[in-house]
């Protein structure tokens, strides 16, 4: 760095750390040392410094729904027309998961697990399943399923099956909220 003037201290030379961080760090404190050399124009050193450091990762999660239509935090699953005297099952979709730590993952349905008719008085229950296994769609207990991971996250396959029925004609529809928590 030219024209930096000197003294009894040395020379206080401006710099920047930035530490970038992707997907596939895991949650935790980090010792890191760096050693900074200060080159003259000529390529000569003119000063050496180690730094020490303790980054801290927080524990975090991102959620992404892959495989249904909508849009941002919302995405839309069309069972299409339900056939009351067979199960019908959904085409498969899923979330992919981002996390620095392992994290649980619950689900609420507004319906308790059923597809409520548009006037509201009649009801089709339904199974969601994520990785085949049934998940409690009460928002209860949180199902712990991952760990800190790579880059690409971890993808879960979810369906919607629902049984045999027997229901009023029309339009039926639930909302489910999906919560990611790191732990």
């Amino acid at each position: 760095v030219p024209g930096l003037p000197g003294g009894a201290n040395g020379r206080a030379v401006p710099f920047r750390l930035a530490f970038p961080t992707e997907w596939g760090i895991a949650s935790g404190t980090r010792k890191e040392e760096i050693l900074v050399t200060l080159l003259d124009a000529q390529g000569t050193t003119v000063d050496t410094m180690l730094l020490y450091f303790d980054i801290y990762i927080p524990p975090a999660v991102d959620l992404r729904i892959v495989g249904a239509t909508g849009y941002n935090a919302v995405a839309d699953v069309n069972l299409g027309e339900l056939e009351s005297d067979r199960v019908n099952v959904s085409d498969p979709f899923a979330i992919r998961v981002w996390s620095t730590s392992p994290y649980s993952v619950s689900f609420e349905s507004e319906g308790s697990g059923a597809l409520v008719h548009r006037d509201g008085l009649s009801r089709i229950t339904y199974s969601l399943r994520m990785d085949g296994a049934k998940v409690d769609l009460t928002g209860g207990t949180p199902r712990s399923v991952g760990r800190a991971m790579g880059p690409l996250g971890d993808a879960h396959s979810l369906f919607i099956e629902v049984q045999p029925f027997v229901a009023e004609a029309g339009d039926y529809a639930d909302r489910v909220s999906v919560t990611i928590t790191a732990g």
